[in-house]
């Protein structure tokens, strides 16, 4: 769910395809066959000679997201917050809403250092023919090229990413993307929402670190 993230650490000046492909293996989780990429189905593509750079960013989104899975950050982090929620609501907050939850409290940090990346994110989809994209999944069992087709158009015109600077909206989309995946709770409300701030504040310095460690983007 840090669609950001992936974008604010990785993304090359003026290279929109490679751009839009840091974005496309979370993204296809809400395709209707819910495909998942992997680094043998990128190859299989590449094989087909289909666009590289969206190839290329679609593999560093699938590397960038195996070292911050398998980092103490997150592995603390989750736990963290588990045990606040836990502590503050008497109830269990799953592993999967842990999860979601601490990618977009990093991409708000991202949102509140800089306020336009939302935009910028975007306009990446402005210059993307979304027909290459479609065109490059096709030979994926279960892809279906018209809802593709229609989700990249729904994405490229929301603003929801810009909302992640909102705890609330945090809240509401964690509802839904555990709804969606039939995953964790799906009915955090809004009296949770000092929790969730309370433990964003105590890790934003380690967010600061994270993302100075990991960042490779060209501005």
């Amino acid at each position: 769910m840090n669609f950001l993230s992936h974008y604010y650490l990785d993304r090359i000046k003026n290279n929109h395809y490679y751009n839009a492909g840091l974005t496309l293996p979370d993204l296809l989780g809400f395709h209707k066959g819910r495909i998942r990429l992997t680094e043998k189905t990128i190859l299989q593509l590449q094989n087909l000679n289909m666009n590289n750079d969206l190839l290329n960013g679609m593999r560093a989104h699938l590397k960038l997201d195996k070292k911050f899975h398998t980092s103490d950050f997150f592995k603390k982090n989750t736990l963290l917050l588990q045990s606040m929620f836990e502590a503050n609501t008497q109830h269990n907050l799953s592993h999967f809403n842990c999860h979601i939850i601490l990618e977009m409290l990093i991409d708000k940090f991202i949102l509140h250092r800089n306020p336009e990346i939302a935009k910028e994110f975007y306009e990446v989809y402005s210059h993307i023919d979304f027909n290459v994209i479609t065109s490059t999944f096709i030979s994926l069992n279960d892809f279906n090229k018209q809802n593709m087709f229609d989700l990249l158009t729904r994405f490229s015109q929301s603003s929801y990413i810009g909302e992640y600077i909102n705890i609330s909206a945090i809240i509401n989309i964690s509802n839904i993307v555990s709804k969606k995946f039939n995953k964790g709770n799906n009915q955090l409300d809004r009296d949770n929402t000092k929790v969730f701030q309370d433990f964003y504040n105590q890790i934003e310095n380690e967010i600061s670190i994270l993302l100075a460690e990991n960042k490779s983007a060209e501005i």
